[in-house]
């Protein structure tokens, strides 16, 4: 007889025969364990990258922690748009890091996201517009059907084919 549990990630519930056990947790399939487990990923190398890249931090070095706080702040966003906007502002970041006295590492950090807040919600425009244009390219390439790999016409009317040479087919 099942047992009813709860998915570790989503909260639904169901059976033991229905859920798949992934160490002590229960979750809902391998698909929502495998995209948190990505998701996790993906928010520790951004971690990673702030921490590197700005704050000069090396690795093994613990993390302010105040940093997943602002993170956390801006989880409207997709990872990926919140390292792009990064990317694309650390240039401004690492010249106001440089020539602005700050008085705690809380303050480069509230400085730094200052930033980020200002510029993400271009950068996430230009995110969506790209993953519409590429939606839109794969749903044309399957669509198209190569002309020369149809058979026959959708006309209606004799077959002028008997009376063509060989050179002319």
């Amino acid at each position: 007889m099942a047992r009813k549990v709860k998915c570790h990630i989503t909260g639904d519930w169901g059976t033991t025969d229905d859920f798949i056990k992934i160490g002590k947790f229960y979750y809902k399939n391998q698909y929502v364990y495998e995209e948190n487990k990505r998701l996790k990923e993906e928010r520790i190398n951004l971690i990673d990258y702030i921490c590197r890249t700005f704050l000069g931090y090396n690795e093994g070095q613990p993390f302010p922690t105040s940093l997943p706080k602002k993170l956390n702040e801006l989880s409207y966003y997709d990872n990926a748009v919140i390292k792009a906007t990064f990317e694309s502002c650390k240039s401004d970041i690492l010249y106001w890091l440089e020539h602005k006295n700050f008085s705690s590492e809380y303050g480069k950090i509230s400085y730094m996201f200052a930033i980020i807040n200002n510029n993400i919600s271009d950068i996430n425009k230009k995110f969506i517009r790209q993953e519409k244009i590429k939606h839109r390219e794969e749903a044309n390439i399957q669509h198209y059907t190569d002309p020369s790999l149809t058979t026959g016409t959708n006309k209606s009317g004799k077959d002028l084919s008997a009376f063509l040479g060989g050179d002319d087919l």
